[in-house]
């Protein structure tokens, strides 16, 4: 796995005091405080002018003064773990030295990958939550494209602009209903009132026009029903709607921030003011993001011809890209002619786990328009002479619009003509599925 990071909301003031507690020398202290910014450690080394191996002995000395033992990344997730614990501690007892006037509800904040190239996404998002100050922006992609990764990145940039950030994880556990969520969120709040009735969505408005509130819901597809077109609500969980309605059309100062595989179909049509609501779709990663994510790894790789397979055969998938990247290193030496001779494509487990996940969650109607769609592209006409009964256009367009809403659907426009894709790597698991 990749090395691993925190949310980094933790004043470096804080971690001056606290790790010079245990020994921390400054040397130490300053190569900690960068990789807890989730720096790739050989920009750190190069930054410092030092080795990596000396960075990394360095590292291995805070390891052993928070007695963390083992290997791998599992190590400095306990590192993370340990730092954040004594943080979020010293904040509740009211520490008179603490300067931080913030609330931060950090419950399901992930431990997430090291962050890959997405500074144009980053400062798009930054735009629309701190300069336009959009009541609902949405993260969007496909499973593993790095959803969390990013907003976690994002929020560590911009937390300082509210007074309160809430993280919230809708599938970590059973998904909650939203009166459940709004007891939740209102708990969070220091001017909340007890109350024997359970809030309703005008009490979180008032909250939100009180203070400067972000609110991220991760995972916001849970909420949708399996084996329909995608977007729609489960049964009783059809108020989230509303919710989103209401957070867009009326004035407050804060920001609902939605992380969801699955656009919900209020976005298509939401407006807050003269604007609609700004939604970012996470694609693969680029040649730098990918040879960032290898240096991770420890490869070294500068060949042309392995980087275009990668963009080209994997789409710049970041886990299909890691999981391809720990099986050279772990079975080939580091050697990546082996596996991807003869122009073929590996999909690991963790990808097989993802792509699964999604295709369950597809209509019928749509799970047969992207086997086909596996074989090549397709033309919308092409794709209604592919079945062997005639498919009504209205059908096969509401099958395009909701597989495009699950971020699976890839367009090529060639002389004004469209055709449409799936990426390679989904092709390939299919194809798999199909033969079994």
């Amino acid at each position: 796995m990749q090395r691993q990071h925190y949310i980094m909301v933790i004043p470096p003031e804080f971690l001056k005091k606290f790790t010079k507690r245990v020994g921390v020398s400054d040397s130490e202290l300053e190569v900690l405080l960068d990789t807890l910014e989730g720096e790739d450690l050989s920009a750190i080394a190069q930054k410092l002018g030092i080795q990596r191996n000396a960075l990394q002995k360095r590292l291995g000395e805070v390891y052993k003064k928070f007695r963390i033992e083992g290997s791998g990344p599992g190590k400095f997730a306990k590192l993370q773990k340990i730092l954040l614990e004594e943080y979020e501690k010293y904040i509740r007892q009211g520490n008179p030295d603490s300067t931080e006037s913030n609330h931060f509800q950090w419950g399901d904040v992930p431990i997430v990958s090291t962050f890959c190239d997405r500074a144009t996404e980053l400062t798009q998002a930054q735009e629309f939550l701190i300069q336009e100050r959009f009541p609902l922006v949405a993260v969007l992609g496909m499973a593993g494209m790095g959803k969390s990764v990013f907003t976690v990145r994002l929020v560590e940039q911009i937390a300082s602009n509210y007074d309160y950030v809430i993280w919230r994880n809708l599938s970590l556990r059973s998904v909650p209903t939203l009166e459940s969520l709004l007891t939740d969120l209102m708990r969070c709040f220091q001017s909340s009132q007890e109350s024997d009735t359970p809030p309703v969505i005008a009490d979180l408005i008032q909250q939100l026009q009180r203070d400067r509130c972000l609110v991220i819901l991760d995972n916001f597809e849970s909420l949708f029903q399996p084996q329909n077109f995608a977007g729609y609500y489960q049964s009783g969980y059809e108020n989230y709607g509303e919710l989103l309605k209401q957070i867009t059309q009326t004035h407050h100062q804060s920001s609902l921030l939605l992380l969801s595989r699955e656009t919900p179909l209020e976005l298509m049509s939401l407006t807050g003011g003269t604007s609609t609501t700004p939604m970012i779709t996470l694609k693969g990663l680029t040649r730098d993001g990918i040879e960032q994510l290898l240096s991770e790894k420890g490869l070294n790789c500068q060949d042309d011809t392995i980087f275009s397979q990668l963009l080209d055969h994997y789409s710049g998938h970041p886990v299909a890209i890691n999981e391809l990247a720990i099986t050279v290193q772990t079975l080939f030496a580091g050697n990546f002619n082996d596996l991807l001779q003869d122009n073929s494509i590996f999909v690991g487990e963790i990808m097989s786990h993802y792509f699964s996940q999604q295709l369950q969650r597809l209509s019928p109607l749509e799970k047969e328009v992207i086997e086909h769609l596996a074989s090549e592209s397709l033309t919308l006409k092409e794709i209604q002479n592919s079945f062997s009964e005639n498919k009504d256009l209205s059908y096969l367009m509401a099958a395009l619009n909701s597989l495009n809403r699950r971020c699976l659907l890839e367009k090529l426009t060639d002389n004004d003509i469209t055709r449409f894709t799936i990426i390679p790597s989904l092709k390939k698991y299919i194809s798999l599925q199909l033969q079994s």
